[in-house]
């Protein structure tokens, strides 16, 4: 939906189990007295409203690649994105 020509697109998804854990990481050191129930259930409600929304709901693009980011940090999941980019951006250059 935002860049529907891009070449490379990506779909970032983790389990539920690891998403609930980060989240819950996120809010307690945010100082927040949340429960892992509490969070599993904001984190599946959330999921239910973006996946139904009318306008543009959260779905991966027909073309879009999915990765799964359960065993990533933020900052491996940039590198291996990267990597991916520079290589559909080679196979791109030698087509011309």
């Amino acid at each position: 939906m935002v860049f529907p020509d891009a070449e490379a697109k990506f779909f970032l998804t983790a389990s539920m189990d690891v998403r609930v854990r980060r989240r819950f990481n996120e809010l307690k050191a945010k100082g927040l007295d949340v429960t892992m129930e509490q969070t599993r259930a904001e984190v599946e409600k959330r999921d239910r409203d973006d996946s139904s929304r009318d306008l543009a709901p959260l779905r991966p693009a027909d073309d879009a690649e999915i990765v799964n980011g359960d065993d990533w940090t933020i900052d491996e999941t940039a590198v291996i994105l990267a990597e991916k980019v520079r290589a559909i951006e080679k196979t791109l250059g030698s087509r011309k």
